[in-house]
């Protein structure tokens, strides 16, 4: 039993396992952002809740320093009658340190508690009190109070005569740790929650969770700028130990302070972290029982799939009269029986296959004969051509050269141009089977692939027509660098063909033009283009083939071979050729070669 099948099955398994799977994942995220907006819904609340209180706590308290400062009393500086006064309210207000007066030089005449050390002291130098003295009620940030050395804020009134004048201020300081519990008490916080009142300096004035924070700056103060120009909000940030919180905060409208309440995010998550290690726990219990199950199934089919194996590998090898047990009904049974079909059915194709093999190679064998006789004839032909035809050409083109040297002065004018004509179709009839020789060489001749110059090949053949044809001058432009990979002999020929065109049919232009290039397409082509007599593209069909000449041989001398053979030598060499050209505007021919060089 191979193993592959075995990751397979358990593969299958933990594929319809992956839902479940899917779901624990999306319960898991669902719940934990449940629980973070019930957790920042909650100390939201608690938040908004605690500065509303401790803002009532702050006006209640101005309230009774307001109807204070109306007593006689206080505003004629009645120490002893003040110091009276002030100790029968202290107890009616036990988050309150002391009820004290100073007048505007800052010096204390009234205290509820220890008069004799409390009348020494000075405020002039505190904020609350100068805040006062302008004739404003004020509220303290934190500060130590002189008298019993314990973390306070100060709420203080101006006092004012009947006249309008303001005699002296009065202070209700609240001590911190008292404030506290009397906030703990009313609001409800969960035991892993808790809130800070911050003042407006950023110093702690009430933390819930560590009552040594009182008077000590918060830290992180990068979190109290963040929330600092927000009312109320919510935000996940570190604490000052690096714990992830889930924040809230309010404002408390009259002093600018921050009541902040925070649950650390770890907390929030336990509830969803219990329930993705019981959805955890099920899919592992899962996949391990399929698992099991799988690989119970697998040893049990290990057997019959591992037979089918053998058997395809025997047919692999050619071994098609193999036949495999067939044990039982189920779908491996019925794969065996299907292998027993197939293993026959190809049996009967191999036999067909090699006798149908032995009646090609046959004919094959006959038909190669057949090529090797038609090409031992055509050679033979070729031969009778070579000799058989040309020896009558010569003869007669040898004595109508020595009637017409020898004996032209005695024939009249009529039989001297017969005899002319008779010598010039002999040499035409001498060049035609020269190219039909030619023609028929080229399907059997060998290309010996080198590097060639077209250029410099074009070159040679142009100056060799020059000298021939002194009279005919023809304006020559040969591009540098046309290097092409073929046979140097077969391309030779077949640019003499095309140049020797271009030399005849540009015989009648005004100014005769030649020229041998390449183009600069994506496929590279050489040309060569004169501005002759032109041809109608409509007759062009048959231009490459043997005989098919689109000028008379009267106009233009040739025997309709040329274009054939270019053709034949550029398709030898894996290339192509075509023609553009108009009547009376030139002609341009293209050819393409397999191999043609970059290199310019």
């Amino acid at each position: 039993m191979h193993i592959g099948l075995r990751y397979k099955l358990m593969g299958i398994v933990l594929l319809a396992a992956l839902p479940f799977l899917f779901y624990a994942v999306h319960h898991y995220v669902v719940t934990l952002d449940e629980n973070k907006t019930k957790a920042i819904i909650r100390n939201m609340g608690v938040a908004e809740e605690t500065a509303e209180k401790v803002g009532s706590f702050i006006n209640s308290t101005q309230n009774v320093l307001y109807s204070l400062a109306l007593h006689p009393a206080v505003i004629n500086q009645d120490s002893k009658k003040c110091d009276e006064i002030f100790s029968q309210l202290l107890p009616l207000y036990p988050a309150n340190e002391v009820i004290l007066a100073a007048d505007m030089t800052g010096r204390n005449y009234g205290s509820a508690l220890k008069p004799e050390i409390a009348h020494t002291l000075n405020y002039s130098d505190r904020d609350w009190f100068v805040g006062a003295s302008k004739g404003v009620s004020y509220v303290s940030n934190h500060y130590i109070s002189k008298l019993l050395k314990n973390s306070v804020f100060m709420i203080a009134v101006p006092v004012f005569a009947a006249s309008g004048i303001q005699k002296a201020v009065l202070g209700f300081p609240v001590n911190l740790p008292r404030l506290k519990e009397h906030l703990q008490e009313i609001e409800k916080v969960d035991v892993d929650a808790n809130f800070c009142l911050i003042d407006s300096k950023g110093t702690i004035l009430i933390d819930s969770s560590n009552s040594g924070a009182i008077g000590k700056s918060f830290n992180p103060g990068s979190l109290l700028q963040k929330i600092a120009k927000e009312r109320s909000g919510s935000l996940v940030a570190l604490d000052q130990h690096g714990v992830e919180q889930l924040y809230s905060y309010a404002t408390i409208e009259s002093t600018g302070w921050k009541v902040l309440v925070g649950t650390p995010s770890a907390t929030v998550s336990i509830v969803a972290n219990r329930d993705a290690l019981r959805h955890l726990f099920f899919f592992v219990l899962i996949c391990l029982t399929g698992g099991l199950t799988s690989l119970w199934y697998s040893q049990k089919l290990g057997k019959r799939v591992e037979n089918i194996i053998n058997g395809l590998n025997e047919v692999a090898t050619g071994n098609y009269s193999l036949q495999l047990a067939v044990d039982g009904n189920d779908e491996l049974a019925k794969a065996c029986t299907a292998f027993n079909q197939m293993t026959a059915e190809m049996a009967k194709a191999e036999e067909k296959i090699k006798n149908f093999t032995q009646t090609l190679e046959k004919k094959v064998s006959n038909r190669t004969a057949e090529l090797n006789n038609a090409k031992n004839e055509l050679e033979a032909f070729s031969y009778a051509v070579s000799h058989d035809l040309q020896a009558p050409v010569r003869h007669i083109l040898a004595y109508s050269q020595i009637l017409l040297e020898e004996h032209a002065a005695g024939l009249p004018e009529s039989s001297l141009h017969h005899l002319q004509r008779i010598n010039r179709s002999g040499e035409n009839m001498r060049n035609l089977i020269t190219h039909l020789l030619d023609l028929s060489r080229l399907g059997s001749q060998q290309i010996m692939a080198v590097s060639v110059d077209l250029g410099s090949l074009a070159g040679e053949i142009l100056r060799e027509l020059a000298e021939n044809d002194p009279g005919h001058v023809v304006e020559i432009r040969i591009q540098e660098g046309l290097l092409a990979t073929g046979d140097k002999s077969l391309l030779g020929i077949a640019m003499r063909n095309l140049l020797e065109n271009a030399w005849k049919y540009g015989r009648n232009a005004a100014a005769p033009l030649i020229e041998v290039g390449r183009t600069g397409s994506e496929e590279p082509a050489f040309f060569v283009r004169d501005n002759g007599c032109g041809f109608d593209m409509a007759h062009s069909e048959g231009l490459f083939m043997p005989f098919q000449r689109l000028h008379s041989a009267d106009q233009y001398e040739g025997t309709g071979i040329g274009l054939a053979t270019v053709f034949r030598i550029i398709s030898r060499h894996g290339g192509r050729i075509w023609a553009e050209s108009q009547p009376g505007m030139g002609a341009v021919f293209y050819l393409t070669l397999q191999h043609v060089s970059d290199k310019s």
